[in-house]
């Protein structure tokens, strides 16, 4: 029978973590414009651009590195067998 090399899985499993990563990312960006309103100016910008643009990035940023050193793992991509 064939028999799955592992690494598929691992690119499945990070597979499904980026895209809940991302559509949450993206929800949090969309809620965030659609709550917001213009007044008053941060720095010059609408409270929903300088938030959704800004600071819900920034956030998300600082919330993805331990995902990426916590749940994906290093894989060898060789070929060569030990």
């Amino acid at each position: 029978m064939f028999e799955e090399d592992p690494r598929v899985a691992v690119a499945r499993r990070g597979l499904a973590i980026s895209w809940t990563f991302y559509s949450v990312f993206l929800g949090a960006v969309l809620g965030m414009a659609a709550a917001l309103g213009a007044d008053p100016p941060i720095l010059g910008l609408p409270r929903w651009v300088a938030v959704s643009c800004f600071v819900v990035p920034a956030v998300f940023v600082l919330i993805l590195i331990p995902i990426v050193e916590k749940l994906i793992p290093d894989v060898d991509l060789s070929e060569e067998k030990e």
